[in-house]
């Protein structure tokens, strides 16, 4: 009776090793991607979206304000989201424009990713942790 106890004891704590080591190994590592613009100009911009499903949106960007346009948190590492690529999902048509001034465009193409930059923000474990794609809209872009 003793041998089988002893027995069923050691096959437990195996069994329960062998399974944290493959939970634990097993494990994607989570990211969360944060999409930032900031108005470095002397205007007021406005975002501009459109989309097909009708989830249009126009918000004001004061000067010198950050502006998060979304949050997303997946299953991942941070090297999938390095190029900034499809930085605005879900997004037909997105402009930047100068609130009250229609002599004045911006000329800076948020659909592409040429104009963002990519920073990390936190690390963690197998390449997950936090980072952004920013987009820096200063005097230079408004003509």
């Amino acid at each position: 009776m003793e041998t089988v106890s002893k027995h069923f004891n050691m096959t437990n704590k195996l069994t329960l090793i062998a399974s944290l080591l493959i939970l634990l190994t097993s494990c994607d590592p989570g990211v969360s991607f944060h999409r930032v613009v900031t108005n470095n100009t002397d205007y007021t911009l406005q975002y501009v979206k459109t989309n097909s499903i009708g989830d249009n949106d126009t918000i004001d960007i004061a000067v010198n304000e950050e502006f998060e346009y979304a949050q997303e948190m997946k299953r991942g590492r941070r090297k999938e989201y390095e190029d900034c690529e499809n930085a605005f999902p879900y997004t037909d048509a997105l402009k930047f424009i100068v609130k009250n001034d229609t002599s004045k465009t911006v000329e800076v193409d948020p659909l592409g990713n040429i104009n963002w930059e990519f920073s990390t923000t936190d690390k963690s474990m197998n390449g997950g942790g936090s980072c952004n794609c920013s987009l820096r809209i200063t005097n230079s872009d408004i003509k």
